[in-house]
């Protein structure tokens, strides 16, 4: 036996056995963030809602409807009739081949949703309970705070009105989103950073009309909703989503069209449409739906017969519509009536004109229609019928229609044409264990806290034209510069290529507008996490960018030094987001000329000196030596050492003492009494340091030595730390007298200084 899960007059949504379903396992977490959920909406559960593993839904997924399963027979009429009218074909399971080739890329996530809140027995749904099910758990959370606190919401279904359902749950999906993205800090930067200025155009990529598929409907909550959504929060907090849950958008058209308040005409078919000779072949009314701006359009684009990219004008006029499948013995012989209703004559007679050009090939691809349907032109109406139907187009034109403004006079009105709208129907109680927002939580001023932030990122001033291509020719010399500069002196050369990099790099964000205005979303900790995920997933812990950077390729004539472009995008794009978050465009021309020297400055971001260093070709020739290769280890180089050496454990951070380095030296020396080797000095600003540095150094693994071409261990001396082979004894004491330094801050500052140790700048 079952039960049914919910139920529309005779029509049952889902079909159950009758067993008891068993409390989630994470209880706690659950019921922790279910509360914040609760306390960053400014709502609470008048009735405790169950949870359950996912796999206990036992529902299913319908195409072009969501995450329920219908009867087979219900779902059959819902799949025929919108293939009747042309919109979408959903073939039936048995047809793989056909299935197979509507599949889109979503499919698998609207399908197997990772959470879903079922109003009908007031269960949440989880896939996962862990901390990164947080988002879903808060999401589906919205969504029962929403029926309970606005029952009104209850006489949605898109069974009766597929046009009213996508448009009105843009509310209901955009405060989930708004509300469950403050649980996702991935989530809530890309809300943040996108330009209201162009969300809606830019959401256009996301759906694209394609035969035998409905994306447009069952994206459209997820995809319009949350900048729809957020712009009412950024007003008036969630009084603001409050309000839009009361008077959600009528049509898709309002979703499409927010700035322009429309009245629509709900339409109810004269009861009589088959009249004599269709009920003598013994046709049946099936699907009667409204098919929408939304779904006109995706008629019209399929059919090549309007742009796919914008809204044509034409369903700008769109005012309302009501078609009926009409169900007929035998294979293929079915009927349609639909009546469309438009604002002006002219909008009428245009989709006349349009509709008749792509007619034939409506009822030639799923093959469900008798014949072609023909479009009647009747003053602002149009009446669409097969050949059987054609006596009841007056009939037709004279249907029954109440016009409604806003969601609120519709359900005062009865939900027409719906026979009957019982909203007030209370939502289950569920049994024992069952969570409320009861848990102690102080996530109320999430929300607050993330819009002022959001604010804050739309009133920041836009980098112009202008200003963008001066930028792009002041990187571009940079770019030269430290090209020609940076050859033995590899640190250097890294901070600067992040610098110029991470400019380039927010440049071209600044012309997407999808992430415009991330550097005013992000703190830098944030930015570099963005990077690491978007760009670099591979490289894991708390120093995937040192990891990421270990397995590059040494840099010619010197030891391996950690190198690789990716420093621009973790280290450089942080740093020219802070600058441009705080100073503007003119903060960015001067990061070109004051630009970090070192990648201690990067990855700490101050503004210390750094000591460039070099051993005087005049005191290493009186010693009978010479340097024929130089180069810079630094900071990033000296952390890759340590983790691939067993120095630290994998993927741990740069030790503390990391932060006092000051500067360091490699000479590969050729001596006539000495022979040959490398001689690499660092200094750091503490004893301590120096001392500490010296002792990871020795601790590491003898094998390191070999790899590296270093001597196998260092000595402090004061605050330097010299790392010497054997062989090179009787120089110690004349290298360390002979070490010439020069403090330095910025790129300004080392040019003046004629980018020393080098004779002159380049």
């Amino acid at each position: 036996m079952g039960r049914c899960l919910a139920r529309l007059g005779s029509l049952c949504l889902a079909t159950l056995p009758t067993l008891a379903l068993p409390a989630h396992g994470d209880s706690a977490n659950v019921q922790q963030i279910m509360a914040e959920a609760c306390a960053t909406r400014g709502l609470t559960l008048p009735r405790p809602v169950a949870v359950r593993p996912m796999t206990a839904f036992q529902g299913g997924y319908t195409p072009g409807v969501g995450s329920v399963s219908w009867d087979d027979d219900y779902a059959e009429q819902w799949r025929a009739g919108w293939c009747a009218l042309g919109v979408y074909c959903v073939f039936p399971k048995g047809d793989a081949k056909a299935a197979t080739a509507q599949r889109r890329p979503d499919d698998r996530r609207l399908a197997d949703p990772s959470g879903l809140y079922d109003r009908e027995r007031n269960v949440l749904f989880v896939r996962e309970t862990g901390a990164e099910a947080a988002a879903t758990i808060a999401h589906e959370t919205v969504h029962a705070l929403q029926f309970q606190n606005h029952p009104h919401l209850r006489a949605l279904h898109p069974w009766h009105n597929r046009d009213l359902s996508a448009a009105a749950s843009t509310a209901l999906e955009g405060d989930a989103h708004v509300v469950g993205q403050t649980f996702d800090p991935a989530r809530r930067l890309h809300l943040c950073s996108i330009d209201p200025r162009s969300a809606t155009a830019t959401h256009r990529q996301w759906w694209g009309w394609q035969p035998d598929a409905l994306w447009a409907y069952e994206g459209l909550p997820h995809v319009f909703g949350p900048e729809q959504a957020l712009r009412r929060a950024l007003r008036s907090h969630t009084a603001g989503l409050d309000a839009w849950l009361r008077q959600p958008p009528l049509s898709t058209l309002a979703v499409l069209r927010p700035s322009s308040a429309i009245a629509v005409d709900f339409i109810r078919l004269p009861a009589d449409i088959l009249g004599a000779a269709l009920t003598a072949r013994n046709c049946v009314p099936r699907l009667s739906n409204t098919a929408g701006a939304l779904g006109i359009w995706g008629l019209l684009a399929q059919h090549g017969n309007v742009e796919r990219d914008d809204l044509p004008e034409l369903l700008h006029h769109w005012r309302g519509d009501r078609f009926v499948h009409v169900e007929c013995p035998g294979q293929g012989s079915d009927e349609l009536a639909w009546l469309t209703r438009w604002s002006t004559r002219k909008a009428a007679r245009e989709f006349t004109a349009r509709y008749q050009t792509i007619a034939p090939a409506i009822a030639a691809r799923g093959k469900v229609l008798g014949s072609v349907p023909t479009a009647f032109a009747r003053r602002r109406n149009v009446v669409v019928a097969t050949p059987g139907l054609h006596h009841a187009v007056a009939a037709i034109t004279r249907s029954r229609r109440e016009t409604f403004a806003n969601y609120g006079d519709w359900i005062a009105g009865g939900c027409f044409p719906q026979r009957g709208c019982d909203v007030q129907k209370p939502t289950a109680l569920a049994g024992p264990g069952d969570h409320v927002c009861a848990t102690k939580t102080d996530a109320a001023p999430r929300l607050r806290n993330w819009l002022e932030r959001v604010r804050t990122a739309r009133a920041a001033t836009a980098i112009t034209s202008a200003e963008a291509r001066a930028l792009a020719e002041q990187v571009a010399a940079l770019a030269t510069f430290c090209a020609k500069n940076g050859a033995r002196n590899t640190d250097f050369a890294q901070a600067c290529r992040a610098v110029y990099g991470g400019i380039r790099f927010q440049l071209q964000l600044l012309e997407d507008a999808h992430w415009r205005l991330l550097p005013h979303c992000a703190t830098p900790s944030e930015m570099r996490d963005w990077v690491r995920e978007t760009y670099y997933p591979h490289a894991e812990g708390p120093n995937a960018d040192a990891q990421a950077f270990a397995s590059e390729p040494a840099f010619a004539g010197s030891p391996a030094v950690a190198g690789s472009p990716a420093v621009a995008g973790v280290y450089g794009l942080p740093l020219a987001a802070r600058v441009l978050a705080e100073q503007g465009s003119a903060g960015l021309a001067v990061l070109t000329t004051r630009t970090p020297v070192s990648t201690r400055q990067l990855l700490w971001s101050d503004d210390d000196a750094v000591e460039f260093m070099r051993l005087p070709p005049a005191a290493l020739a009186k010693a009978g030596c010479e340097a024929t290769a130089s180069d810079l280890r630094g900071v990033l180089g000296i952390w890759n050492l340590l983790l691939d050496h067993g120095g630290l454990p994998p993927r741990a951070p740069p030790p503390p003492w990391l932060r006092d380095w000051r500067g360091d030296r490699q000479n590969y020396l050729r001596c006539a009494e000495h022979g040959e080797g490398w001689a690499w000095v660092s200094r750091w600003r503490t004893l301590a340091a120096a001392e500490s540095f010296a002792a990871a150094y020795n601790a590491l693994a003898p094998t390191a030595a070999i790899e590296t071409g270093l001597a196998e261990n260092a000595r402090a001396h004061g605050r330097d730390v010299w790392v010497l082979p054997p062989k090179f004894a009787a120089l110690t004491t004349l290298l360390q007298a002979h070490l010439e330094a020069r403090r330095v801050h910025d790129l300004q500052e080392w040019r003046a200084a004629g980018c020393f140790p080098a004779s002159t700048c380049r």
